[in-house]
């Protein structure tokens, strides 16, 4: 299984290369970050000062074509993204063609006036990203809160859940992508790595 981690605009390497880390570990899966794709013409709404997340999935699946059933394709974009019927979304999938996108905008301590804190907007970078390939492979979401497939309405919502799966979710995975058992990851307790 391979999944594509592809830039739209511009996004801090060492975030790419920290999220291909934990995927890669996670989904047991070759994961590789494309070129950047262009941030979609006509997608941002100046009224609302977000982008269009059904643009933004127009524009990444041009500039990256899904050629094989077991391949996902995760966009990453550093803005604030809308979706149909919601005022943001962190993340969004669409199931049947395999492609998810994750927001970094609103993931930032610095968007709820709050310090800068790397390390927790780097781990919300993560589970929005683990939580979307979940979806790309049919996992729902779960109601349990702490599992990573929970849904997040609020930040405080992503920051409740923890970095894996409960074990009905985690049982499923393997179905999904025949793959061997998922490994539990935990995040470290500190980071290192700047995203930003």
């Amino acid at each position: 299984m391979k999944i594509y981690l592809v830039p739209i605009g511009s996004v801090h390497g060492q975030c790419l290369d920290y999220l291909a880390e934990v995927l890669s570990r996670l989904f047991s899966a070759d994961v590789a970050v494309t070129q950047s794709c262009p941030l979609p013409q006509g997608g941002f709404d100046e009224d609302r000062g977000q982008y269009d997340a059904a643009a933004v999935f127009r524009g990444l699946a041009a500039c990256a074509p899904i050629c094989k059933k077991e391949q996902r394709v995760l966009g990453i974009i550093d803005a604030d993204v809308y979706a149909q019927g919601l005022d943001f979304v962190f993340g969004l999938t669409d199931p049947r063609t395999g492609y998810a996108l994750i927001a970094l905008t609103r993931l930032r301590p610095e968007f709820y006036s709050a310090a800068g804190n790397n390390a927790l907007f780097c781990e919300r970078g993560v589970k929005e990203a683990v939580h979307e390939v979940g979806h790309s492979f049919g996992l729902a979401h779960c109601p349990q809160a702490s599992c990573i497939m929970h849904f997040s309405k609020t930040i405080a919502d992503t920051d409740r859940k923890d970095l894996k799966f409960c074990p009905a979710c985690q049982q499923k995975i393997p179905q999904k992508i025949s793959a061997r058992k998922l490994p539990i990851f935990e995040a470290p307790a500190k980071t290192r790595r700047k995203f930003y």
